[in-house]
């Protein structure tokens, strides 16, 4: 996990020869555009082999929480039940366990 500010000094640190390779995956191949971007992209992805059904996207953020109006429209842009969409806060969990517990 980093932050912008956290790559601007990656030429001053260990890393400083793998500097420019991370900021462009950072900045140039991450999808930052948006939850809905973020999410069609990983629609439109392939499976990785004919076993794979579906998909669990895990997003975790500094932003603010999405209100229910918020998933209203992201369920509506990506064509997808309200069924379909588990939101949870982290306050709501103790432990990682719950959390996978909650959604299997």
């Amino acid at each position: 996990m980093a932050c912008p500010d956290a790559l601007a000094r990656l030429k001053s640190t260990p890393l400083k020869d793998e500097a420019e390779e991370i900021w462009d995956m950072y900045f140039k191949k991450q999808t930052h555009l948006g939850l809905d971007r973020l999410i069609l992209k990983q629609l439109q992805t392939p499976p990785l082999d004919d076993k794979t059904m579906g998909m669990q996207l895990q997003v975790t953020t500094h932003s603010r929480p999405l209100a229910p109006v918020d998933i209203f429209w992201l369920c509506r842009i990506l064509k997808i039940s309200k069924k379909a969409v588990e939101h949870m806060y982290l306050e709501e969990l103790d432990t990682e366990a719950d959390f996978t517990d909650r959604i299997l």
